[in-house]
C-alpha cells in the first residue's frame, strides 16, 4: 500500500482466495484446487526510471516548490520537476485477476497399477488505465500537456491435460517402476488497446479537441495462440536399494515451429550407488553414515520464442507513408523462418554425497558440463541497411561448466543446537559456434561494446584500456591520443597496445567478463530452549560490470549540476591518481576522449557480500498457550538486506544490464534501478 507524503495515492494490493479438497471412494482418489488472485499495482505515469533520473538532478539546496505550491523548475533540472508528477501528474495502474483450478484423478487399477489423470487451467483478465494530466511548472516548463488516458486489456487462457499408466513391482531385491503418459498444453490470448490525447484535464474524459491516437490504438493486440503436445515414459529400477537407475524419454511437438521442425526427442538417464550400504563400508558404520556417487546425463528443450515465426506476418502501420501532408496508414512485414526449430541443452552432471558423525556433517559436490546447441536468438549479423526486423534463428553453441559444493554441520546440545551450512558454486562459460560461419560478433552498446568471439566466453566487455590521466602537456605531447581527440591535463590516456603510436580500433581489448564467479551463501541456525535464530549470507566472489549515465558521469548529457560523493575522487593537480578524470561538459573535447569513448573507465567491481535474511523468533510453551487453545504461538522479528559489504556502493552490485538473460546484449546499464529496500517487520504465527 502507499505510504504518506508525496506518491500516497500509489501501492501494490493483493488478495487470494484458495480452495483445496481430497476424496477418497473405493479405489478412486481425487485432489481439487482452486485459487483466485486478485492484485492492483497502481504507480506514477512517468515511470520509476525517470522519476529517479530527473529527480536526481536537482541539486540539495533547490526547492521543489515556492511559498504558493507551485512546482518549480531551474536551469539545472529544466525538464521536470518529479514532485509535481508524482503528486498532480495522474496514475498507471494495473487490475489483474487470475483464477487456477487443477483436478487430479488417481485410480487404483490393482494393487501394483494405476491410473492417474489430471486436468489445470488458468485464466487471466489483465486490464491497464494509463492517465497523464498536465503539471504547470515556474518559471517555465510543462508535463503531460497531451493528457493522455490510455485503456487496455488482455484476456487469456492455459488449459493442460496429462494423462498416465503406473506401474511398480518389488521382486526379492529388485524394486522398479514404469510410468507411460501423454500430455497436452494450449494457450491462448487476446487484447484490445484504446489511447485518447488532449482530454478533460480534471475528469480525463472526451471533450472538445480530443483525439483517438491511432498508432497507440489497437482492436486486436497481441493475438497469440501456441500449443504443445508431448509423449513421456518413465523406468525406476533399483538393486538391493543400493545401485539406482532412472531413465525418461520424451517426445514434444511444438506449434511454434512449421511442420517438420516441431517434434524433437529428449532423452536422459541418471544411475546412482549408495557406496555406504556396501558390507566393505561396515566397519566405518560410525564414521561414514552415508556415502553416495551419482551421475546423470540428459538432453531438455527449449522453445521459448514468439509464436508465428515461421510464417511471414503482416501488421497494420498507422503512420507508414505521407501523402500531401497527410499521414496514410500501411502494412508492416515481419519475415519468417521455416527452419526455426528447438533449442538443446546436453548435461552430464557427476555428485558425491556424504555424511559423517551420524550425519552430524554432511557434505556435497557436483560437477556439471552443459552444452546447448541451436540456441534461439535474433541474427546479430544482418546489416542494418536491410531495413526490416527478422525473426528468431538457431544461431550458436555454448558450453558451460562448473562445479558446486556445500557442507552443513549441526552440532546438538542438550539446550542448546546450531547449524552452519556454507555453498559454493562456479561456472565458466564458453562460446563454440555462431550463426553464418563467423569467428566474433562486436555489438555497440551505447558508449563501450559488447565482444562474442568463437572460443572465449560468450559475452565480454570490449574497448579500450585506460592508462591513467594526462598529467601535463609534455606527457600529452609523448603519449599516443585518438586521432582528432583534442585533450588537455586531467583526460583519459589510452593503452597503445600495438605499440604503433596511435591509439585506434587495433587497440581494443577485452575488459571484463559480466558473467559472476564464486557464488557463495552462508545459513546459520540457532535454537536455546524457545529461541531461535536464522540468518543467510549470500553474495558473489568475482565479478565485473559496467554502468554508464548520470551516476556515473559527471553533468550526463547536461541532466543537472548534481555530483555525488562517490564522483569527487576526480583528477586535479593535488589529486593525480584519481577515480575519475576532470570534470567536462557534454560536446568538449574533454568529454569526447572521457566519456564518448568506450573504456574501462566504466568498469567497476560488483562482488559482494549480503546479510541477506534474519529472523528471530521466541515460541512460547505450550504449557503456556494450550491454556488459551493454542497449539503453538511464535513471534518473531525479520529483517533484509541489512548489510551489504562491496566496493561498488552508490548502486545495489547485483544490478545487470543483461536482465535475465544473460546471453543476450540487452540495454546498456544507466543504475536507474529502483533502489535495494532494507525491510525491518515482525511476524506472528498461531497454530490451532
Amino acid at each position: 500500500m502507499g505510504n504518506g507524503g508525496e506518491g500516497s495515492k500509489f501501492g501494490y494490493q493483493k488478495y487470494n482466495l484458495r480452495l483445496n479438497q481430497t476424496n477418497v471412494i473405493g479405489k478412486l482418489r481425487t485432489n481439487f484446487i482452486l485459487l483466485y488472485t486478485k492484485t492492483r499495482n497502481k504507480t506514477n505515469s512517468v515511470g520509476d526510471n525517470n522519476i529517479f533520473a530527473d529527480a536526481n538532478r536537482v541539486p540539495h539546496n533547490f526547492n521543489w516548490q515556492d511559498e504558493n505550491g507551485n512546482y518549480l523548475t531551474n536551469p539545472f533540472a529544466s525538464q521536470y520537476n518529479e514532485y509535481g508528477v508524482l503528486e498532480k501528474g495522474g496514475f498507471n495502474q494495473a487490475d489483474n485477476d487470475e483464477i487456477f483450478g487443477s483436478f487430479n484423478g488417481q485410480f487404483n487399477i490393482t494393487k501394483d497399477l494405476k491410473l492417474t489423470g489430471e486436468f489445470g487451467g488458468t485464466l487471466q483478465n489483465n486490464g491497464t488505465f494509463f492517465r497523464r494530466t498536465q503539471v504547470n511548472y515556474l518559471p517555465s516548463g510543462v508535463y503531460g500537456d497531451d493528457r493522455s488516458v490510455l485503456d487496455a486489456n488482455s484476456k487469456s487462457q492455459l488449459f493442460n491435460t496429462k494423462v498416465y499408466l503406473e506401474y511398480g513391482k518389488k521382486i526379492l531385491a529388485h524394486d522398479f517402476k514404469v510410468q507411460l503418459g501423454a500430455s497436452s498444453e494450449n494457450y491462448s490470448q487476446r487484447g484490445f488497446q484504446l489511447q485518447k490525447t488532449l482530454t478533460d484535464q480534471l475528469l480525463g474524459t472526451p471533450t472538445t479537441g480530443t483525439i483517438v491516437d491511432p498508432i497507440n490504438s489497437n482492436n486486436s493486440l497481441a493475438i497469440n495462440s501456441n500449443s504443445l503436445q508431448s509423449l513421456f515414459g518413465r523406468l525406476n529400477y533399483s538393486f538391493k536399494d543400493r545401485y539406482l537407475l532412472e531413465a525418461t524419454a520424451r517426445y514434444d511437438a511444438s506449434s511454434k515451429f512449421a511442420r517438420g521442425n516441431r517434434g524433437s526427442f529428449f532423452p536422459s538417464v541418471s544411475a546412482g550407488w549408495l557406496i555406504s550400504q556396501e558390507s566393505f563400508m561396515e566397519s566405518l558404520k560410525r564414521t561414514v553414515s552415508n556415502l553416495k556417487l551419482r551421475a546423470s546425463y540428459g538432453v531438455l528443450g527449449n522453445q521459448n520464442v514468439g509464436n508465428f515465426q515461421y510464417q511471414t506476418t503482416y501488421f497494420n502501420y498507422a503512420s507508414a507513408y505521407g501523402f500531401n501532408n497527410i499521414p496514410v496508414g500501411g502494412a508492416g512485414t515481419l519475415l519468417s523462418n521455416r527452419d526455426l526449430t528447438w533449442e538443446k541443452a546436453a548435461t552430464l552432471n557427476i555428485g558425491l554425497e556424504a555424511g559423517f558423525f551420524d550425519n552430524s556433517l554432511t557434505a556435497t559436490f557436483d560437477y556439471f558440463n552443459k552444452v546447448t546447441r541451436d540456441i534461439l536468438q535474433p541474427r546479430q549479423d544482418i546489416p542494418a541497411i536491410f531495413g526490416a526486423a527478422t525473426p528468431d534463428f538457431n544461431v550458436a553453441k555454448v558450453r558451460s561448466k562448473g562445479w558446486e559444493a556445500s557442507v552443513t554441520y549441526n552440532l546438538r546440545g542438550k539446550n542448546v543446537t546450531q547449524s552452519f551450512s556454507l555453498n559454493v558454486a562456479d561456472n565458466q562459460n564458453k562460446l563454440l559456434k555462431l550463426s553464418g560461419g563467423a569467428t566474433e560478433q562486436i555489438i555497440n552498446q551505447d558508449v563501450f561494446q559488447l565482444l562474442r568471439r568463437v572460443g572465449e566466453p560468450i559475452t565480454q566487455y570490449y574497448g579500450y584500456q585506460t592508462n591513467g590521466f594526462f598529467q601535463n602537456q609534455a606527457d600529452i605531447n609523448n603519449s599516443p591520443k585518438i586521432a582528432g581527440n583534442a585533450v588537455v591535463p586531467g583526460d583519459v590516456k589510452f593503452k597503445d597496445l600495438n605499440n604503433d603510436g596511435v591509439i585506434d580500433a587495433k587497440d581494443k581489448t577485452v575488459l571484463g567478463n559480466p558473467f559472476p564467479r564464486y557464488t557463495f551463501g552462508f545459513t546459520y541456525r540457532l535454537a536455546v530452549k524457545g529461541f531461535d535464530l536464522q540468518l543467510f549470507i549470500q553474495g558473489v566472489g568475482k565479478r565485473e560490470t559496467f554502468l554508464r549515465g548520470e551516476l556515473v558521469e559527471p553533468f550526463h548529457y547536461g541532466y543537472g549540476a548534481t555530483v555525488y560523493e562517490h564522483m569527487t575522487d576526480y583528477w586535479s593537480p593535488g589529486n593525480p591518481d584519481a577515480r575519475y578524470p576532470i570534470f567536462a561538459n557534454i560536446g568538449s573535447p574533454s568529454n569526447t576522449n572521457n566519456w564518448r569513448t568506450g573504456s574501462d573507465l566504466y568498469k567497476y567491481d560488483a562482488a559482494y557480500a549480503r546479510l541477506k535474511n534474519v529472523n528471530i523468533g521466541y515460541t512460547l510453551p505450550q504449557a503456556l498457550t494450550q491454556k488459551a487453545g493454542i497449539q503453538r504461538l511464535r513471534v518473531s522479528l525479520i529483517g533484509q538486506n541489512l548489510f551489504t559489504l562491496s566496493k561498488l556502493k552508490f548502486i545495489d552490485p547485483e544490478t545487470s544490464e543483461f536482465g535475465n538473460n544473460l546471453s543476450t546484449g540487452s540495454a546498456s546499464n544507466s543504475a536507474r534501478q529502483y533502489p535495494l529496500p532494507i525491510f525491518y517487520g515482525a511476524g506472528l504465527d498461531i497454530t490451532f
